[in-house]
């Protein structure tokens, strides 16, 4: 993915405290979003693609602050919300009913491994009635907290997972997939009606690989890939080999489109619908 730069002509420096800031931090690079909260209109889109394997939490940061200060004067102004959605593999999810808060390290010691330079963070998935416990990089988040006030945090599972909970509510009959696709991972999300059945996070190096993992899910879950629609998301268009391997074996495929709920800047028709659904999907979670 190359850089992007998406701004309405109508963004006044002067109104951002009647805008909302939504931050995507991945491995890879990390993308701003700003929101007209009272047009309820999308105006600007931010994305910086970090071209290097195994870059340290230090050199991510040095890139992160230098973005902030140097890309617009706008992101050293005050916002009326920031959120930030963080990608990471270290998550659990732990049924609401069974949650206890006084247990958090025994919940993770079954499926991750923390130090002291990451935090804990915590989410409810109310539709999906589930608790997510994650980390975070202890440096990454104190350094926009530096920057703005009252940085609310979320995992990259809760806008697809709680949006798509109530986007097919009413299919209680239909098994519904949607894929995340990122450079060398991507989040799949399976669910029925208002039933969440899996979501969990892949890392890939080749197409076999992505077309197998997803092939595996189908097989494990006895989706029928004749019936069984799959809708994709993130960095991955049509022309795609990913997309093409994948489409030899199962029959419904389609995009994520924009939410209808929402107004966008002329400007964002520039990039596919379906390239930001995960962080513009953020902006109905509270």
């Amino acid at each position: 993915m190359n850089d992007i730069r998406l701004v309405d002509e109508t963004l006044d420096i002067n109104l951002t405290l009647t805008y909302n800031l939504s931050i995507q931090l991945m491995l890879d690079g990390f993308s701003f979003c700003i929101f007209d909260s009272v047009r309820d209109k999308f105006i600007a889109l931010y994305h910086k693609q970090l071209n290097v394997n195994n870059m340290s939490i230090e050199d991510y940061c040095k890139e992160l602050n230098s973005f902030i200060e140097n890309e617009d004067v706008l992101f050293q102004r005050k916002y009326k919300k920031v959120k930030v959605l963080y990608y990471t593999e270290k998550f659990t999810f732990v049924p609401t009913p069974l949650f206890d808060k006084n247990n958090l390290n025994k919940y993770i010691s079954l499926n991750f491994d923390t130090n002291n330079t990451e935090r804990l963070m915590i989410n409810e998935l109310h539709n999906a009635e589930a608790v997510n416990i994650f980390s975070v990089s202890e440096k990454k988040i104190q350094l926009l907290e530096a920057y703005f006030a009252n940085v609310k945090i979320y995992h990259q599972s809760l806008p697809v997972v709680e949006t798509s909970l109530v986007t097919y509510k009413n299919k209680t009959k239909v098994f519904k997939v949607i894929v995340d696709v990122h450079d060398n991972s991507f989040d799949l999300l399976v669910i029925k009606g208002r039933k969440l059945i899996l979501f969990n996070t892949f890392s890939y190096s080749t197409d076999d690989d992505f077309s197998y993992f997803i092939l595996l899910v189908y097989e494990q879950l006895k989706l029928n890939p004749e019936e069984t629609e799959i809708i994709f998301m993130g960095n991955i268009h049509k022309k795609d080999e990913k997309f093409i391997k994948i489409k030899k074996y199962i029959r419904h495929i389609k995009h994520e489109k924009l939410d209808e709920g929402f107004l966008y800047s002329y400007t964002f028709f520039d990039i596919p619908a379906y390239k930001f659904s995960n962080l513009l999907s953020l902006q109905k979670c509270e």
